[in-house]
Order: structure tokens, then sequence, then C-alpha cells
């Protein structure tokens, strides 16, 4: 990790633990959760955990997701 940038203000460890943290935390994924319903939700979610299961499978000891927010003036 560079030591120039800011440590994580939270990281998991598991691929299941990193997807609930996303899905509370990320807007267009809670829009998306309240717009499919819980059934077509639960259908999409078991998907995209496996799809994160295979990708990230013994690549990561730790997963981390943060913002990084900029102001730009004209």
């Amino acid at each position: 990790m560079n030591p120039d940038l800011p440590q994580p203000q939270r990281s998991v460890t598991t691929v299941p633990e990193f997807w609930d943290f996303m899905v509370r935390g990320s807007a267009p994924l809670v829009m998306m959760k309240k717009k499919l319903g819980e059934e077509l939700w639960r259908e999409k979610e078991k998907i995209a955990l496996g799809y994160l299961e295979e990708v990230l499978a013994g690549k990561q000891n730790e997963l981390t997701s943060d913002a990084w927010l900029g102001v730009g003036a004209k």
C-alpha cells in the first residue's frame, strides 16, 4: 500500500461481509434492491456473490472500499 494514501476506514475479510457492507453503503445498490423487490433481489444477490467469490478467491486477505471525493472549481 502506498504510505501517502490514507488507511481504509473499514475493512472486511469475507466476500459476504464485503457484499453486505457495499449493499448498505452504496446508494445505487440500495435503490436497485428497493426497485427489484426481495425475491428478485435475492436471485441477483446470489449471482453477485458467486461472481465475487470466483474473482476474489485467494487474492485478498482484506477487502476495502473507500470513497474518493473531490471538488473542482472553474
